[in-house]
């Protein structure tokens, strides 16, 4: 009798799950990065658009720091996706993504700076998507 308590304990601690600390760094990383673009795109407002479009320079909430952190944050999230997945084509996906973004980034930028004045002195106080690296 003592044996099946014993097994049943077991199998109820096999129920408990307990996140290792790599899915909780996962988990973290998308959330993180999930809120932070959210909170990018309310200060963006009417200048959200899916193809580039210079409407104003936003130069407030973290676009004070970095150029695009829309796009930070969609890296940032899909690097708690990569690292949750575990997988080389995961991490090369990953790497492909910042490829693209960087790549959507100076093209968006070339619009941007040709059609507002004030871009490029904005430019010059910001980092484009990672503070004293790009």
């Amino acid at each position: 009798m003592a044996t099946g308590s014993a097994r049943a304990r077991v199998d109820l601690g096999r129920l408990i799950m307990i996140p290792s600390a790599v899915q909780l760094a996962a988990d973290v990383l998308l959330l993180a990065g999930t809120a932070w673009a959210v909170w990018s795109l309310r200060f963006l407002g009417r200048n959200l658009s899916v193809l580039a479009q210079a409407r104003d320079v936003v130069d407030h909430g973290p676009y004070r720091w970095i150029r695009h952190p829309l796009y930070a944050g969609e890296i940032v999230s899909a690097l708690g996706l990569a690292i949750a997945a575990g997988s080389a084509a995961a991490a090369g996906l990953w790497l492909a993504l910042c490829a693209l973004q960087a790549y959507r980034a100076l093209r968006e930028e070339q619009v941007l700076l040709g059609a507002l004045p004030g871009y490029r002195a904005y430019r010059t106080r910001t980092a484009a998507l990672l503070p004293g690296i790009f």
